[in-house]
């Protein structure tokens, strides 16, 4: 899995273990999910995820979720990187 999947996927998987959840799928393009009470997070679907600007969509991502949680973007982004290397072992 390279590190833009495995990162999407740690994101979708933390968002969904701290009750946020999947609203909409634009078909090969983005995903929206809800996250707290007025968070929306978009995500790039598989079909797009080596697109240039899919990079920026998960930043934005982990921008959205430390804002959400009120901890710095350094701080949620290793949260998510621990996120990766969990699931990396599990796709082993």
């Amino acid at each position: 899995m390279n590190d833009i999947k495995a990162t999407t996927k740690s994101i979708k998987d933390y968002i969904l273990v701290s009750g946020g959840q999947l609203e909409t799928v634009f078909e090969n393009r983005m995903s929206v999910w809800s996250f707290g009470d007025d968070t929306e997070i978009l995500l790039p679907e598989d079909a797009v995820i080596n697109h240039r600007q899919s990079a920026e969509l998960i930043n934005d991502a982990i921008d959205e979720l430390a804002t959400a949680n009120g901890v710095s973007f350094n701080n949620m982004e290793k949260q998510i990187a621990e996120l990766v290397k969990i699931n990396n072992k599990g796709d082993k």
